[in-house]
Formats: C-alpha cells, sequence, structure tokens
C-alpha cells in the first residue's frame, strides 16, 4: 500500500461508564461516511464532535506504516534549516516572500528564503505518490486554473486540523473552507509532524496548479474537493 487511506470512513465510540448507562445512553454508537467529502459536510455541521473524531483519526495516523516510514526517513527537523524557520512563527514571511517573487518584486533575502525552503522540499526522501488525498484550510479560494497558487501550501493528513485551521485562518468577510486536494503526480513534501503534536504536517512546494471539482457548502466552513494538476516555475 503506497497511499494513507482513511477507507472505510467508519467510527464507532463505546458509551458504556455508569454515568452514561443511567441516563439510558448506553451502547455503540456509529458513523458511516462514504468519503473524506462526507465526513467533513459533517464536521462542518456538528463542530462539538470534532474531538473524538479527531482523537480517532491520530490513533490511526500514529499505527500507519506509511506515517511510520515517512518520520524515519525525513530524519531530524532541526536539519532542515529554512523550514525549521518556517514553523517558528514565520509563516507569513515566508508565504509573503513567496507570493513577492511571483509577482516580480522580491528582495534578496526573500528569493533566499523561498529558494532555500522549496530546496529543502525537493531533497525531501518523502514522496507522496499520486492519487494521495491531503487537507488544507484556508479562508479564500485558490486561484482558478491555469494560474498556479505561488506560496507553499500547507496541508495536514488529518482532515479535522484542517477545519481548525480554516478557522484561524479566517476574518471578517472570509468564509472558511476545507480542500480535500488528491496529487495526480508523485509530489515532494515535507514531514513536518512532531511527537506530542496533533498536525500530522506535510508542506507542498509552491506553484501547484489546483483545479476545484466540487464545492458543497457547510453550516461552518464549505468543503472542496479538488486535484493538483501539475507544478509551475514563477513568470
Amino acid at each position: 500500500m503506497s497511499l494513507v487511506d482513511f477507507s472505510p470512513w467508519t467510527f464507532e465510540f463505546k458509551h458504556d461508564s455508569a454515568f452514561e448507562h443511567a441516563l439510558g445512553r448506553g451502547g455503540t454508537e456509529v458513523f458511516n461516511f462514504g468519503c473524506a467529502q462526507e465526513f467533513l459536510l459533517h464536521i462542518a455541521q456538528n463542530l462539538d464532535d470534532r474531538g473524538r473524531f479527531q482523537n480517532e483519526l491520530g490513533d490511526r495516523l500514529k499505527a500507519n506504516s506509511i506515517c511510520k516510514s515517512w518520520k524515519k526517513s525525513r530524519g531530524k527537523l532541526a536539519a532542515l534549516k529554512e523550514f525549521s524557520k518556517y514553523r517558528r512563527r514565520h509563516y507569513d514571511a515566508y508565504h509573503n516572500a513567496a507570493l513577492a517573487i511571483w509577482a516580480g518584486g522580491a528582495t534578496a533575502k526573500q528569493t533566499k528564503m523561498v529558494r532555500g525552503l522549496t530546496a529543502e522540499i525537493d531533497m525531501s526522501p518523502v514522496v507522496l505518490k499520486a492519487g494521495q488525498q491531503v487537507f488544507h484550510g484556508r479562508s479564500e479560494p485558490l486561484p482558478v486554473v491555469p494560474q498556479a497558487y505561488p506560496s507553499f501550501v500547507s496541508t495536514s493528513m488529518e482532515p479535522v486540523v484542517a477545519a481548525n485551521h480554516s478557522f484561524k485562518r479566517s476574518g471578517p468577510g472570509s468564509r472558511p473552507q476545507v480542500y480535500i486536494l488528491t496529487s495526480n503526480f508523485d509530489i515532494r513534501a515535507i514531514w513536518g509532524h512532531a511527537p506530542g503534536t496533533v498536525e500530522w504536517e506535510l508542506l507542498l512546494p509552491p506553484g501547484l496548479v489546483i483545479e476545484e471539482k466540487v464545492r458543497r457548502g457547510g453550516k461552518a466552513f464549505d468543503v472542496v474537493v479538488a486535484s493538483i494538476l501539475s507544478r509551475s516555475s514563477p513568470p
């Protein structure tokens, strides 16, 4: 198996405490979702459910052999100089630098930052195979094909994390949205997950051309199914 896959999207939650039985709520609660889109639409309608699903998904990722191989192959995150800076609250600086490069107005410092982080991604031993799904939360739609997204794309293997990030990045007048991204080709990424955290991050390079396939509105956020078609270089 070369893909990290949550299918079947089935979850069972046991309610067997004495308190639950006293309230007549004992037994097993079962959820069957046909796909990631159905799961996220449930979360969009039932935000209070996030915690228990996130715990279950995290346990599945901890036990996943592919995730274990990514951790083993990447080595120590501290060895990645630019990524270490990026993940220590410098996301906006790298994002703005990437935007400046594509706009043709980057400073020498910004160019060095983006080239350095991009090189670390391109040299990463972690390769997402074609067909792999990842999740990305944001506050506005991605560019329309054939326009490439000029910045780095921070994704997660865990959909609830992406939903939470969509709220963090949204402000007045914006609409949280969670993308289900499937790559049409093998793509290198930095596996940024650290033990004890819940992020399950995969950082993708700038210049990805992403095509929106389906968009469905939920109560708390939109769910967008999209494909990563190709990767472009700055104009």
